[in-house]
């Protein structure tokens, strides 16, 4: 009979931490090792890139003329690393939002091309994600009191627009507050002032999938606007904002009717069936007008807001629904006429205060902790001549470090969008799980000792129980092998045992 240490790899009756592994690449003596999604091992890496400003210099122009922008109107911008394709949101200044798809190249140039247009419309939003099933998510609110969503999805070769699926319920919404947002699991959110107290609403889509626009609607915002005891006040029409924080709670920006219509916000559980409204809590940013920009690091769990002159971090406890806030400084004093980011690649915030084009970036910790603030001179448009970038939108790019930013030019009042790359590193030292006990060349085996017994392996569809080995020459892992790198506990986690030394 086998005894427990053949189970968990080791020669040392059961306690010993320590089994053979195969190696994709060299592994040094003592080295951190990660273990690839083949079952191989690898060394804990740290990649550093240099800021690259070459694509800044390119500035190109999308809609002449712009307007008012409100909290969610103007442009918004996202993009798709699978499809390899841009999406480009912007408001033309007379009500009306056309949204492009297109790519960009390495020196900046754009090309975009209409996807269709929506008239009459107010405040717009794009879920700056695309789910799991490479989709984008537009959101408008018409002038009917309607606030519509619809899918930009991939057909095969582009990405085209689906219907619009009416998520306001039986009363009209704020004409200022649209917010779209996606959850983790697909799911599609989105949020409003609803229209019999005007507190906060929420909505809920399920798409049907890859390739298809068409979506299932779950709940309005009629249906579920906050209860007195939710919340004991109404919200303004203007000053709405959101961000999802991961999983299924978001964050709600808000003007508080009742409270000067100073800047508060209110965390939401909003799944595919029901909606749980947290404590709601102020900013500490007085009113200042409708605009305002919000980013947040679901990962990090950080996120950090630009509203009025002030720049405020803030954090959601995910679990209890409360929001705590904290001070973000700034070399550049804050703007109305600023704006907000974060990459997730770069793991970088971005801030660009306003009438301005010197981009700022520094990591953001939960508790608080900043890093060094660096700055970065967008180079700008001869053209243009000595322009200041205002009202700016900063856009991250899926699975790039590179980063949009789309503004008004104060030289023309025209809008126009521009990208660059700063500098960043980026490891994979979060998923290391053991140590290199001696050298080991690529494609053979030693050993290492097991500090983390289990490892996740998303989306891998493993059933419970199997025996896995590496998979040196696939992608994944494989269910027999020469060497045995643990057993599956669910679909996705397996209890990494290695093989006995």
């Amino acid at each position: 009979m086998s005894n427990l240490s053949d189970f968990l790899g080791g020669s040392g009756g059961g306690g010993d931490p320590q089994a053979t592994f195969q190696a994709s690449a060299n592994v040094a003596n003592g080295d951190l090792v990660v273990l690839n999604d083949n079952g191989t091992v690898a060394p804990v890496e740290l990649n550093t890139f240099s800021a690259d400003l070459t694509t800044s210099a390119s500035v190109n122009s999308i809609y002449g003329s712009t307007s008012t922008r409100y909290s969610n109107g103007g442009y918004f911008m996202g993009y798709n690393s699978i499809n390899d394709q841009y999406i480009l949101t912007v408001s033309t200044g007379n009500n009306t939002t056309i949204l492009y798809r297109g790519s960009i190249n390495s020196s900046g140039v754009s090309s975009f091309n209409a996807i269709t247009s929506r008239s009459n419309v107010y405040a717009t939003h794009l879920a700056q994600d695309y789910n799991k099933y490479n989709n984008f998510y537009f959101g408008s609110r018409n002038s009917a009191g309607n606030f519509q969503v619809e899918a930009l999805y991939w057909n095969g070769s582009n990405y085209t627009n689906g219907s619009q699926y009416g998520v306001s319920g039986s009363q009209s919404t704020g004409s200022n507050c649209v917010y779209v947002g996606v959850n983790d699991d697909g799911t599609v959110i989105a949020s409003s002032r609803a229209g019999a107290n005007a507190r906060i609403g929420m909505a809920a889509l399920t798409p049907s999938g890859n390739g298809s626009g068409s979506m299932t609607l779950q709940y309005t915002i009629t249906n579920t606007e906050a209860s007195a005891s939710d919340m004991s006040y109404a919200i303004d029409d203007g000053g709405f904002h959101g961000a999802h924080c991961g999983g299924n709670v978001h964050a709600i920006l808000h003007r508080h009717n009742g409270d000067g219509l100073n800047l508060w916000v209110m965390p939401v559980y909003a799944d595919a069936s029901s909606v749980t409204y947290g404590t709601p809590a102020y900013s500490g940013l007085p009113s200042a007008g409708n605009y305002l920009d919000v980013c947040y690091d679901p990962v990090g769990n950080v996120g950090l807001i630009l509203y009025g002159s002030g720049v405020k971090g803030f954090t959601v406890d995910k679990t209890n629904l409360t929001v705590s806030f904290f001070t973000v400084t700034t070399n550049a004093s804050p703007t109305q006429a600023g704006g907000v980011g974060f990459n997730r690649k770069a793991n970088l915030f971005h801030f660009l205060p306003g009438n301005n084009k010197t981009v700022e970036t520094f990591t953001l910790s939960s508790d608080g902790t900043q890093g060094t603030v660096t700055e970065y001179a967008l180079s700008g448009s001869s053209s243009l001549g000595n322009y200041a970038a205002e009202y700016a939108g900063i856009h991250n790019f899926q699975d790039k470090g590179s980063v949009g930013i789309t503004f008004n030019s104060n030289t023309d009042n025209q809008q126009y969008m521009t990208t660059f790359t700063p500098s960043y590193s980026t490891t994979n030292i979060d998923s290391y799980f053991g140590e290199a006990k001696e050298a080991i060349t690529s494609g053979s085996a030693g050993p290492i000792g097991i500090f983390n017994r289990t490892v996740s392996f998303a989306n891998a569809g493993l059933n419970k129980g199997q025996k896995l080995f590496a998979n040196p020459s696939g992608s994944a892992l494989a269910t027999s092998g020469t060497y045995r790198v643990g057993y599956a506990t669910d679909g996705d986690t397996v209890l990494v045992t290695g093989d006995p030394s």
